[in-house]
This record gives C-alpha cells, sequence and structure tokens, in this order.
C-alpha cells in the first residue's frame, strides 16, 4: 500500500497519470513531472458522503454539476473526437 510498485513501473515516466485515488501514487506527483488526472468517480463520493451526513444548496448543486458531466460523457461516448 505504500505505492512501491507504481512508482517502480513508472519511475521514468512523464505526463499526465490518469488514476483512482490511491495514496501509493502520491509520490510520482510530487517531482511535478507526472500530473494527476483524477477521477470524477472518487471525488463525486467525497462529496456525496459530505452531503449525506450535513447537506447544504452548496453540495446539492455540485452533485448535479457532475451528475450533467456524467450525462455529457454518456452522450458523447463512442463519437469520434472531431464531433
Amino acid at each position: 500500500r505504500k505505492g512501491v510498485h507504481p512508482q517502480t513501473h513508472l519511475a521514468n515516466f512523464k505526463g499526465i497519470l490518469q488514476a483512482d485515488a490511491y495514496a501509493g501514487f502520491d509520490q510520482l506527483y510530487a517531482s511535478g513531472d507526472v500530473f494527476e488526472a483524477a477521477c470524477w468517480d472518487h471525488a463525486r463520493r467525497y462529496v456525496y458522503d459530505v452531503h449525506e451526513r450535513t447537506p447544504t444548496p452548496d453540495t446539492q448543486k455540485l452533485l448535479e454539476m457532475i451528475g450533467e458531466l456524467y450525462s455529457i460523457e454518456a452522450d458523447i461516448r463512442g463519437k469520434p473526437p472531431d464531433e
């Protein structure tokens, strides 16, 4: 769980890494050579958990906005990039 495997496997990688929120990737981002492309699902889960405990108009709005992004993604899935 310390991230030895991703750090070893990606030791020479530079660029954007799309990954989940696994803390083992954190060391890869420290140098600035690797940039995190975070997963919306993990961000949404955090907001959802906060909203379930203490709902606010802001958390509700954020969940709706993420839902809109998911809807757009569903509409464009499989289409060529120029569309």
